[in-house]
């Protein structure tokens, strides 16, 4: 048993593929919630209430929980104690190395997010009784 515990890789190697897995799986969501956006950005000429914007909140939830995980995984990737010294260095460059990626996806989910809820505001000031009307007749045209 002594020489089966000396090849297991370092407890650091784990928390660096899991990372990188929630990762990849941020930007799967991503690419979902894209779709799910544009869906619910569709008119609907129905007063049936349509799922997609339970889609685009439900997806969304999920993202920022799987953000949350991988930055926690990160946290522990750099934990102190965790790894030897003679592996402090390529410990600290893939704990980089994923902090960037995380952040870089941060920031386009953050305009993707702004995005879309500025066309969902643009189209719901355009509905009947939106600020559209205003446009139409003027301030001083209706009373």
């Amino acid at each position: 048993l002594d020489g089966l515990s000396a090849s297991l890789p370092p407890a650091w190697v784990d928390f660096s593929e899991e990372a990188s897995a929630d990762i990849s799986r941020i930007k799967d969501k991503m690419k979902e919630l894209g779709a799910a956006h544009s869906k619910a950005l569709l008119p609907n000429f129905d007063d049936m209430g349509n799922g997609d914007d339970h889609v685009v909140e439900v997806v969304t939830s999920e993202i920022t929980r799987v953000f949350k995980r991988c930055e926690s995984r990160l946290q522990k990737l750099g934990g102190p104690g965790r790894h030897t010294p003679e592996d402090e260095k390529v410990v600290k460059n893939v704990q980089r190395k994923l902090a960037t990626e995380l952040q870089r996806l941060s920031q386009e989910f953050r305009k993707m997010q702004k995005g879309y809820l500025q066309r969902l505001k643009q189209q719901q000031d355009r509905g009947p009784g939106g600020a559209g009307v205003d446009d139409i007749f003027g301030p001083g045209m209706m009373g």
